[in-house]
This record gives C-alpha cells, sequence and structure tokens, in this order.
C-alpha cells in the first residue's frame, strides 16, 4: 500500500512539474534534485494563477527546514549573514538552488563538500586535499571524512568555542 501510494505521489508530482516545465527550466533541473518528488504547489503559492500573480514571494527553505535554519543561525556562517556578511554562505551556496539540491547522502555531495568549503576557505580546503583524506576523497571513498564530519554540517561553531568538535581546548 506505502510503496504504491509513493508511486501515485510521485506520478502526480511529475505530471505537475511537465505542467510547469512547459514555461519554466526549473522542472527539467528539478528532475535530479532531492526535491523531485515535490510538486511545485508545494513550494510556490498561487502557481495556478496564469499570469501569474506579481510580488509573490519566493519560497523559503525554512518553510520546511526550520530545524536546520534554526542550527545555521546559531553557526558561524548564520551569524556572519545576521552581522551583515553577504558572502556568508547560505543554503544554496551550500546545497544549490531547491530545484537543483542533490541528496546529501549521495556520493556525489559527499565528494563536492571540500570544494564547497573552499570556496571561502581555500587555503584549509589546499591542506585538505594534499592530506590522506583528501586524497580518498577524491579517489571516491565514501567512508573518507570531509570537513563536515569534523566541523558539522549546520550547527559550524568557531574553532575556538569549547562547544566546537574540533576546539583545541
Amino acid at each position: 500500500g506505502f510503496v504504491l501510494w509513493g508511486w501515485v505521489s510521485f506520478a502526480l508530482a511529475q505530471s505537475g512539474q511537465d505542467e510547469c516545465s512547459a514555461c519554466h527550466s526549473q522542472g527539467k533541473q528539478l528532475q535530479t534534485s532531492a526535491h523531485a518528488r515535490l510538486d511545485c504547489a508545494s513550494c510556490h503559492a498561487e502557481h495556478e494563477k496564469y499570469p501569474h500573480p506579481a510580488n509573490v514571494p519566493k519560497p523559503a527553505c525554512t518553510a520546511c527546514h526550520s530545524g536546520i535554519a534554526a542550527e545555521h543561525a546559531r553557526s558561524v556562517h548564520g551569524r556572519a549573514l545576521q552581522a551583515g556578511n553577504a558572502a556568508a554562505p547560505t543554503c544554496a551556496v551550500c546545497h544549490g538552488s531547491a530545484h537543483e539540491t542533490k541528496d546529501t547522502k549521495s556520493a556525489e555531495f559527499h565528494q563536492r563538500v571540500p570544494e564547497t568549503c573552499g570556496i571561502c576557505h581555500t587555503e584549509i580546503a589546499q591542506q585538505f586535499r594534499a592530506s590522506a583524506h583528501g586524497v580518498a576523497v577524491e579517489r571516491g571513498v565514501a567512508a573518507a571524512p570531509v570537513c563536515t564530519n569534523c566541523h558539522g554540517e549546520h550547527s559550524i561553531l568557531a574553532p575556538r568555542s569549547g562547544a566546537s568538535p574540533v576546539s583545541p581546548g
């Protein structure tokens, strides 16, 4: 029963995406996204009205991922955003747009973590790539640790914080 329900809901989502894809290219991107099982209407309010109304707010990741968003807000990255640092990473920096978000448990996502962190942490990323862990990641070893294994994913704290998993003290 659950398998049938999952297939039916996936088929309905696909038909909605196909309809939206007639005008919007994001539907094609969504097919390989972690959000592929969602119908466009799940995130996009008033999508059924045509022409689409002006000033409809873009969907926010926090609508479905509020717990993760709260963790991020307390992290060094979230606090940097709150302090006005527009270059600090948002959801899209690490995960891509909602239409192209990869499954975080996939080998592809795992392998790209050091590259993603290296956007800002260039010198550390170079050191990591030269390390045994970096070489293993490059070879595609799924169990090889990446930045998030030690520093965390969303609740990243400054190393000097006693609560940080990489705190020297």
